[in-house]
């Protein structure tokens, strides 16, 4: 609610005068009681016209208070008229603007209104279009019952015949099984009595071969230890003998390779090869048959040998035991490495290492599960179960 504003009207008002009638002479009473206005007493009366000294006092101030009255009705009336204007809700504008606001509710209302009768006819002709569906659907699910109704009674009736005939068509099928089993098992004893007298023959025949057979292998040995024999003779009465014994390098762990030549063999003598394998050679003690036998024409015989006893220079060992660690996190598989002494010269390290033995961890390995060189040394690696890894 805005100010209360009074006006100013009645807060200035004049000292009345009053006038008396009883009195002929013009003269006023102030409400003092004194008379005024007469030219015997030469009293000022606040009714006179402002002349001579007192009216020339009097106007400014009057003018000036009427002055500042008017402005401050004229202000009162303008703060006034400004704040209803603006703000009291019975404006021209406000009224205009609530008018404008009421206009588009109604006529949002009405489209409202005629949208909802839209929607309501098309929800009739919805309503009818599920009716006469729904019709139609009961006629033809009617319509589609009897047909399966009579698709059933006629698949009834085909199956009725279809399973008299399959019945029929099963005992002429189980007489038939019948008769064609009884031939079967004439067949089948038939051959069995057949398979019979074939295998008789057969274990016959393979006894005989087996006899054959045994015959041949005997006469063979037979033969074979008399051409031995009758060699041997032959080859005492040659005197043969290995004869230019040499040692080679070290071919692999504690062996190394031994050649010779075959002594007095006749240049025409027919079974060489036979007498090279069968002429023993004495090395370090011990006597060695030739691994190998080199055929180079007549009356020239090579034997090799590989002995693996009492060679000290191709003995080679593993030292500088080192743990290596785990071979990876969650493994369970730890790495050892060793370091290869007393490699031959010339000899072939992969070979070395492949087959010097070692023990370690109160277990035996006959070799280096990997082996490589490394600054003109040659190194062995061997992974083993380690639960810690």
């Amino acid at each position: 609610m805005g100010p209360n504003y009074q006006s100013t009207s009645g807060r200035y008002s004049a000292p009345e005068a009053s006038y008396d009638s009883s009195n002929p002479d013009p003269t006023l009473i102030d409400s003092t009681g004194r008379s005024c206005g007469s030219k015997s007493n030469n009293v000022p009366c606040e009714t006179d016209t402002l002349v001579g000294s007192v009216r020339a006092r009097r106007a400014p101030t009057r003018s000036l208070t009427l002055v500042v009255v008017l402005i401050i009705i004229g202000s009162l009336l303008f703060e006034t008229s400004s704040h209803l204007g603006s703000q009291c809700p019975l404006s021209y504008k406000a009224r205009d603007r609530m008018r404008g606001d009421w206009q588009k509710e109604a006529v949002a209302q009405e489209r409202l209104r005629h949208e909802w009768q839209r929607e309501k006819v098309d929800q009739d002709n919805l309503r009818m279009e599920w009716s006469l569906e729904e019709k139609h659907h009961e006629e033809h699910t009617k319509q589609r019952r009897q047909r399966e109704e009579e698709y059933e009674e006629n698949m009834r009736q085909e199956w009725k015949r279809e399973i008299e005939d399959h019945m029929k068509h099963q005992a002429e099928e189980r007489l038939r099984w019948e008769v064609e089993e009884e031939n079967h098992l004439q067949e089948m004893e038939q051959w069995r009595t057949k398979w019979q007298q074939e295998e008789e023959n057969h274990h016959r025949a393979m006894e005989q071969q087996r006899a054959e057979w045994r015959w041949e292998v005997e006469e063979h040995d037979r033969l074979e230890r008399e051409r031995r024999d009758q060699e041997k003779l032959e080859r005492q009465k040659m005197d043969m003998f290995w004869d230019q014994v040499e040692a080679h390098h070290c071919t692999t762990y504690a062996t190394r390779e031994y050649t010779a030549y075959l002594a007095n063999l006749p240049v025409d003598y027919p079974h060489r090869m036979e007498a090279c394998k069968e002429t023993p050679l004495e090395i370090h003690g011990r006597k060695h048959l030739p691994k190998y036998c080199e055929d180079h024409g007549p009356g020239t015989v090579i034997g090799r040998w590989e002995v693996n006893h009492n060679e000290p220079d191709c003995v080679s060992f593993w030292n500088w035991f080192k743990d290596k660690g785990c071979t990876s996190e969650q493994s369970g598989r730890r790495r050892f490495e060793h370091y290869l002494e007393n490699l031959p010269f010339g000899s072939d390290w992969r070979e070395f290492c492949a087959t010097t033995p070692v023990s370690f961890h109160g277990m035996h390995f006959p070799g280096a599960e990997i082996c490589f060189q490394y600054n003109l040394g040659t190194y062995g690696h061997w992974e083993i179960e380690d639960s810690s890894c």
